[in-house]
C-alpha cells in the first residue's frame, strides 16, 4: 500500500528550511530564537504523568539534542517515539524509548514520528535531504520510503489515511488511492503541526494560527467542509491529543498541559501538580496517562545518551561455488543469492541460503543484477550483450546490445522498468526492460565505466569511471546534476536507501585491459561519503591498503560495508565515519559485498588473486556469509587480522 504512494511528485528542496520553521513555531518562541542565535537551549526531557497530574516521572533525555518534541505512544502502550533537534543547525533525529525509560533507540534522521495502528511502521517528517516531506519506515529504522510532500503526518485509527499539513493547509491523504484532499472547503489560517484524529476517525482536532490568537478547531475528516467548530481560542503550542474515550482534548496553553472537553463551552483546566514549562501532551492508549515535554529539572544520573550501536562481523558460513565470484545479488526475500563469476566455468550460480545448495544456472555472466520482483536477473560477461533471465526456468527473456563495445557495468531501476548499461565506449545507455527499446544515452564520461547505480527513487543514476569521476544525472533527460572528483580510480559505488548520500571507493589505476582487472596499487584506497544534494564530502574513511573495490549500504542506511582488493572486509558507521569491524582473508581478493535484505548478514564474494601473471583461485573464499553481531557500547570488537600469504 505504501509503495504505490512513493511515486508522488516532490515539491522541491526549496521548502526544506521553511518546513522546519513551520514546525518549530509549535514550540516555545524563546527556545526558537535561542536556536537561531546559536545559543544553548535549556534541555527538555520526556515525562509521563497520570491524567490527574499525580506520579509525574522522568523518561528520557538525549545528550546533544536539547529540543525534544512531539511524543507519541505506541498502540500497545509500551513505547514512546519522539523527535529531537540538536543545538545549532544540525538535522533532527527520531528516537524510541520504553515507557520505563529503558532501551532508547535511535531511528535515524527525521522528526514528528507517528506510529501506524499495528505499531509496525512509523511515519515521520524529514527535510534534510533532496526529497523533503513525509516518509515511512519500519520500527527498526529500515525500509524508508518517501510518501508525500506534506508534513506532520498523523495516521488515522483505521490505518487507511493520514492527516498532513501541506503548504499551511490541513489535508487528508488516502493511502490506498494515493489521493490528497483538503480538510477545509475554503482557505483558512496557517495550520500548526500536532493535530489529531478522533478515536472513531470521523473528526480532526487542529490548531490554526491567526493574527491575533490561535484557534483550536474540530472539523469533519471525511469530506472537505466549512463546518468547523472553534472550540477554544488563546495561546496554544499546536499539539492536540484526543483522549481514547473521545471526551477530552489534551492541549498545551500558556506552557501548561490542560484538558479541554470536546463538547460544551467550558474553558480548559490545567492538570494539577505541574512544574516548569510543559508542552506537547499525548494520551496513553488506555487514557490513564499523559506523556509530555518539560524543561523541569531531570535526574542527571538518569540522562540517556543516544546509544552508539556497535557491531562486529562473525563468520556464519562458507560455500563452494566452483569459480570466482565477482558479483552477487540477493533475492528480495533474502532466501537466495544469484552469483556471477568466471565466464569459462559456468559463471552464474544460485545459492539457497537455507539448504546451502549451489545450483549452476548455466550462464556465462560475470556481473549480475536482481530485479525487484525476485523472479528475474540481468547478467553480462565480456560482451556487448546483457541478458534478462528468469531465475527459475533459466529462460532468456530479453537481450539488449550495448553496441560494439563490451559492457562493463549495469543496473536495474528500483521499479524494474529500466536498465542502464555502461561500457568501454565511455557511454551509458538506458533501456526499457519490457520492450528492449533504447530510451537515451549519457555521454559525459571521459573514460571506461567502472560502476553504475540507480538512486532509490529511480529518478537519477550515479556512475563512475576510470577518469576518477562520479557523475549524477537524470534518467529521463540525461542531464548531469553533479560531478565528484576523486584522487584515484573509482571502483565501488553505492547510494543510501534514502537517497541522501553517495558512497564511493577508490584505489590505484589499471595497467592493462579491464578484463584482466590488474589494479596497480596506489596511495589512495579510501571510502568516501558524499552529500548527494550538494556534492560535499561528509567522511573520508581509511582502512584498506588496496582498492576499495565493492561497497554496499545497510537497508536502514546506518552502516556501510566495503570489500577491498587487499582482501579486507570493513564495516563502517556512516554517522561517524568510524570503522566498527573488519576481517581479512588470507589469500584471495574480496571482489563483492552485499547486505542481506534484513540487514543482519553480509555476503562476500571473491576467491581469486593475481599472482605474477596468473589468476589463482582459492575455492574456500568464493562465498562467505558473515553475521552482524551487536555489542554493548564501548566494548572492544574482537577483530582478528591474520597475515596475507604472499
Amino acid at each position: 500500500m505504501i509503495r504505490r504512494c512513493t511515486e508522488r511528485a516532490n515539491t522541491g528542496a526549496g521548502l526544506r528550511r521553511f518546513a522546519w520553521a513551520g514546525i518549530a513555531a509549535a514550540c516555545c518562541l524563546a527556545a526558537l530564537l535561542a536556536t537561531a542565535r546559536g545559543e544553548a537551549l535549556p534541555p527538555r526531557s520526556l515525562f509521563v504523568m497520570n491524567r490527574d497530574g499525580s506520579h509525574a516521572r522522568y523518561v528520557a533525555r538525549v545528550q546533544g539534542y536539547p529540543a525534544i518534541e512531539s511524543p507519541r505512544w505506541s498502540h500497545d502502550g509500551r513505547q514512546l517515539a519522539f523527535g529531537a533537534k540538536p543545538a545549532g543547525d544540525g538535522p533532527a533525529r527520531q528516537f524510541v524509548v520504553q515507557v520505563d525509560g529503558n532501551k532508547l533507540r535511535d531511528l535515524g534522521l527525521g522528526t514528528l514520528p507517528c506510529w501506524s495502528p499495528d505499531d509496525k511502521q512509523i511515519a515521520f517528517f524529514d527535510d534534510d535531504g533532496r526529497k523533503p516531506g513525509t516518509w515511512v519506515q519500519n520500527v527498526d529504522g529500515r525500509g524508508r520510503q518517501w510518501l508525500s510532500a506534506g508534513r506532520a503526518a498523523r495516521w488515522s485509527p483505521d490505518g487507511g489515511r493520514m492527516a498532513l499539513e501541506s503548504k499551511g493547509a490541513l489535508v487528508v491523504f488516502d493511502l490506498v488511492e494515493s489521493l490528497e484532499s483538503p480538510a477545509f472547503s475554503s482557505p483558512t489560517g496557517q495550520v500548526v503541526a500536532g493535530f489529531d484524529w478522533s478515536p472513531d476517525g470521523q473528526r480532526l482536532a487542529v490548531v490554526v494560527r491567526g493574527k491575533q490568537h490561535d484557534e483550536l478547531r474540530i472539523v469533519g475528516a471525511t469530506v472537505a467542509t466549512d463546518d468547523r467548530q472553534i472550540r477554544f481560542s488563546g495561546s496554544l503550542d499546536g499539539h492536540v491529543s484526543w483522549s481514547p474515550d473521545a471526551e477530552h482534548l489534551a492541549i498545551s496553553s500558556d506552557r501548561q498541559v490542560k484538558l479541554l472537553r470536546v463538547s460544551g463551552e467550558s474553558p480548559p483546566e490545567a492538570v494539577a501538580g505541574q512544574h516548569g514549562n510543559n508542552w506537547m501532551p499525548a494520551w496513553s492508549p488506555d487514557g490513564s496517562q499523559l506523556a509530555f515535554i518539560s524543561d523541569r529539572p531531570a535526574p542527571h544520573s538518569a540522562e540517556l545518551a543516544s546509544p552508539a550501536r556497535q557491531w562486529r562481523l562473525e563468520e556464519a558460513a562458507r560455500h563452494l561455488k566452483g569459480s570466482i565470484v565477482y558479483s552477487l545479488a540477493f533475492t528480495p526475500d533474502g532466501r537466495r543469492v544469484v552469483m556471477g563469476g568466471d565466464p569459462v566455468n559456468q559463471g552464474v550460480h544460485l545459492l539457497d541460503l537455507a539448504s546451502g545448495q549451489v545450483t549452476s544456472l548455466g550462464g556465462r555472466g560475470i556481473r549480475v543484477a536482481m530485479f525487484p520482483d525476485g523472479q528475474r536477473f540481468a547478467t553480462s560477461w565480456h560482451s556487448p550483450l546483457v541478458q534478462i533471465i528468469d531465475i527459475d526456468s533459466h529462460e532468456v527473456l530479453r537481450e539488449v546490445s550495448h553496441g560494439s563495445a563490451n559492457v562493463r557495468t549495469f543496473a536495474v531501476s528500483p521499479d524494474g522498468q529500466r536498465l542502464v548499461t555502461g561500457g568501454l565506449d565511455k557511454l551509458l545507455h538506458v533501456w526499457d526492460t519490457a520492450s528492449g527499446e533504447l530510451l537515451l544515452s549519457f555521454e559525459e564520461h571521459r573514460d571506461w565505466l567502472t560502476q553504475v547505480v540507480f538512486t532509490p527513487d529511480g529518478e537519477e543514476v550515479v556512475s563512475a569511471d576510470h577518469a576518477k569521476t562520479v557523475r549524477v544525472w537524470n534518467v529521463q533527460g540525461g542531464k548531469q546534476r553533479l560531478e565528484l572528483e576523486h584522487p584515484a580510480v573509482v571502483w565501488g559505488l553505492a547510494v543510501s536507501p534514502d537517497g541522501r548520500h553517495i558512497l564511493s571507493g577508490t584505489g590505484g589505476s589499471v595497467a592493462t585491459t579491464p578484463e584482466a582487472l590488474k589494479i596497480v596499487p596506489g596511495d589512495d584506497n579510501s571510502v568516501r561519503l558524499w552529500d548527494a544534494s550538494q556534492g560535499t564530502l561528509v567522511h573520508e574513511m581509511k582502512g584498506h591498503t588496496d582498492a576499495a573495490y565493492s561497497l554496499d549500504i545497510s537497508p536502514d542506511g546506518k552502516l556501510a560495508a566495503s570489500a577491498g582488493w587487499d582482501g579486507r572486509i570493513c564495516l563502517w558507521d556512516l554517522q561517524t565515519g568510524e570503522r566498527l569491524s573488519h576481517v581479512h582473508d588470507r589469500k584471495g581478493r574480496a571482489a563483492e559485498v552485499a547486505f542481506s535484505p534484513d540487514g543482519r548478514h553480509l555476503m562476500v564474494g571473491g576467491g581469486g588473486r593475481r599472482i605474477e601473471r596468473q589468476i589463482v583461485e582459492f575455492p574456500d573464499e568464493q562465498i562467505r556469509l558473515y553475521r552482524l553481531v551487536e555489542q554493548a557500547p564501548n566494548s572492544p570488537a574482537p577483530d582478528h587480522e591474520p597475515e596475507i600469504e604472499k
